[in-house]
């Protein structure tokens, strides 16, 4: 099985969960007391920090806030 872990892809995967409703908060916001559709991003990054920044960029463009782990 292929996994898909491009740009475009990551992409397609934020609006769908935007267009079904979802909320996304970052780790340090942890939503305790909201209710909903929510959605916890949490980035490790190991390797490639260019490719967390193309990410967050595009997050950032959709009005989403993720953390990241260096």
């Amino acid at each position: 099985m292929n996994v898909d872990f491009t740009l475009s892809k990551y992409n397609q995967l934020l609006t769908i969960f935007q267009n079904k409703g979802y909320s996304f908060y970052p780790l340090e916001e942890l939503p305790f007391k909201k209710s909903g559709k929510i959605i916890v991003l949490r980035h490790d990054i190991d390797l490639l920090p260019e490719n967390a920044l193309k990410t967050a960029l595009l997050e950032n463009s959709k009005g989403i806030k993720g953390s990241y782990y260096f």
